[in-house]
């Protein structure tokens, strides 16, 4: 059984001022939190993050939303109105004691607050700034904002993805995160880079650059053969069968990933059709290409008269690379994952007992810990008297100005 012990990660001792909303910003300040770092996430009421609110129930105000929980966990949360120069002096002083600052405000902004790289430096010279945007801090196309559609739609992953006969698709939130999880890894890097050298770093992250990471085989193609890469559903390449085949059951299904007649041959064996390994139409990997439907139709033959779970262990059982596919309910309660500790609960002081999804890593030393993301402002004075040092005096009179909020 997994280590279930918790402990604190590597990066206690790093403070990370999160500047950030949505999902790609928290989602990799969360990440840097997962490894220990003290992260104060920085709202006000003029402009909350946009995931506090649940879209369908406005009435539930900013403390109820799962989906904000599960990308802020691990955060202190403070309420400080940086438009306002007492604000923007308060904010400075906090990034003065801190060691990474992230922020995906839109283009102009960060410039016109008074608080972009240039004016953070002043304060603290060995600080590092990570800025996400749509397509970057600099260039033609510096201005224009823009959401996980259309990062995935800019960096070429949409229109890659999905069936030869429809539209391009759209990946929405798991876009997100990928953008968040590359800026975690630049702060990280940025990191080493300090602590070797003893200087900051300011990292200009393109969202759209991340997705057009992602797709470096299309890119290689076109550039060596001229040929436009195109939507192919489940395919790849001259593998089959190789995707997701009907079972019996509602809506169940089967990925299966042929890739060489070693794993084709024990597919034949799994479905009792051994005679196939022989049949001129898929003899090897370009007659079965050339034979697709055909193929795939005896196939899913076979995979209708089972279940996805049967299914998978028989074709498991005979060496065959597949998978169930699985939806949120059959993670929850699969085994494997259980047993990593992959789901966990924490307790939110409104929604009470959460499951979230713990980080994919796990240290020898055991997990990190992980708490209910904070609720709004919660953590506003313990911050500003203890870390950024306010007097009492200075508290209120902020407090009474709406500075601090």
């Amino acid at each position: 059984m997994t280590d279930q012990r918790e402990t604190a990660g590597p990066l206690t001792g790093v403070r990370v001022v999160d500047l950030t909303h949505t999902a790609a910003g928290p989602h990799a300040a969360e990440l840097l939190a997962f490894l220990g770092a003290e992260v104060i996430k920085v709202e006000s009421h003029r402009h909350p993050d946009l995931f506090r609110r649940v879209v369908d129930r406005p009435e539930l105000g900013l403390d109820r939303s799962p989906r904000f929980n599960e990308v802020n966990l691990n955060k202190a949360s403070i309420l400080l109105n940086i438009a306002r120069p007492e604000g923007r002096d308060v904010l400075l002083r906090l990034v003065a004691l801190s060691d990474v600052v992230i922020e995906n405000f839109r283009p102009g902004v960060v410039e016109r607050l008074g608080i972009a790289y240039d004016d953070l430096v002043k304060v603290k010279p060995d600080i590092i700034m990570v800025s996400i945007s749509s397509n970057g801090r600099r260039g033609p196309e510096s201005e224009h904002p823009g959401y996980a559609s259309v990062f995935n739609a800019l960096g070429g992953l949409g229109y890659l993805t999905g069936y030869p006969d429809g539209p391009p698709t759209e990946i929405r939130d798991s876009v997100d995160l990928r953008v968040g999880t590359a800026a975690a890894f630049a702060a990280m890097a940025a990191l080493l880079h300090r602590q070797r050298t003893g200087k900051g770093q300011y990292v200009d992250l393109s969202a759209r650059e991340v997705v057009s990471t992602l797709i470096g085989e299309a890119l290689v193609e076109f550039a060596a053969t001229g040929r436009i890469p195109q939507r192919d559903g489940n395919h790849l390449g001259v593998y089959a069968p190789y995707d997701v085949y009907p079972c019996a059951g509602e809506d169940e299904w089967v990925a299966i990933a042929v890739t060489d007649d070693q794993e084709w041959a024990a597919l034949c064996c799994a479905m009792g059709q051994e005679w196939l390994r022989d049949d001129p139409r898929f003899c090897d990997a370009v007659a079965r290409a050339r034979h697709r439907e055909e193929l795939d139709a005896l196939v899913t033959e076979w995979t209708r008269r089972h279940t996805s779970t049967q299914a998978f262990r028989v074709l498991r059982e005979h060496g065959v690379p597949a998978s169930p596919v699985m939806g949120a309910h059959e993670l929850l309660e699969d085994p494997a994952l259980r047993e990593r500790g992959v789901f966990r609960t924490v307790e939110h002081p409104l929604l009470g007992r959460q499951v979230v999804t713990a980080p994919p890593w796990r240290f020898r030393s055991g997990l990190p810990q992980l708490r209910a993301s904070p609720t709004f402002g919660q953590d506003t004075e313990r911050v500003l008297r203890q870390v950024v040092g306010l007097t009492e005096e200075e508290f209120r009179f902020l407090s009474e100005a709406g500075v601090i909020e």
